[in-house]
């Protein structure tokens, strides 16, 4: 079985503003990168979609299926709380943001969420989607959750999750596999597919 971990298409917001869970507007070069992802996925047989809650992941997997696609709200990205849509330079002179920077993994945003939480509900809907049976999946997500999925496979602390570049439209295969003993074994085939 295959598993693609398909970042959202670019997003027409200043890159210099905070948000995550919050339904912002898609950038003109939408239909150029649904191009790129329906060529890449072409050949691929026997799919399921699921998708993030979020507008800007319905959108894109609606584009890639005429079937109803699963939508699960553990693969939203991060909840900012109060400092959604706030731009980073403002943010930057609160204590309370330097407080989270120090430590932006297990302190939790005002009203919203830690990065650990992220991880958590990610890593939650990882396990339970590598123990399908269907041949492939393809899920739209985000790159706080698909980071952190590729953090739990390789096992490395969040705090370093940021090695991995998950540009936007980007694509990352995971190969999954079960021995006779019904053991699951994870191969990263390639991340950030952007051509």
């Amino acid at each position: 079985m295959n598993i693609f971990l398909i970042r959202h298409t670019k997003v027409d917001l200043k890159e210099s503003t905070c948000y995550g869970i919050s339904d912002v507007p898609l950038a003109s070069s939408f239909e150029n990168e649904v191009k790129f992802v329906k060529k890449h996925l072409a050949n691929i047989k026997n799919v399921v979609y699921y998708s993030s809650p979020s507008h800007r992941c319905l959108k894109l997997v609606n584009q890639l299926t005429k079937d109803q696609p699963i939508v699960d709200a553990r693969l939203c990205e991060m909840n900012f709380g109060d400092w959604e849509m706030i731009p980073w330079k403002d943010l930057e002179k609160i204590k309370a943001f330097r407080n989270w920077a120090d430590n932006f993994v297990e302190v939790q945003t005002p009203n919203g969420e830690s990065y650990l939480q992220l991880y958590a509900r990610s890593v939650e809907f990882w396990e339970k989607i590598s123990k399908e049976t269907q041949k492939n999946i393809v899920v739209i997500a985000h790159g706080g959750s698909i980071r952190s999925i590729l953090a739990y496979l390789n096992k490395i602390h969040l705090k370093d999750s940021f090695k991995f570049q998950i540009d936007f439209h980007s694509i990352t295969k995971i190969e999954v596999q079960k021995d006779s003993e019904g053991k699951i074994d994870y191969k990263i085939a390639y991340t950030n597919k952007i051509t």
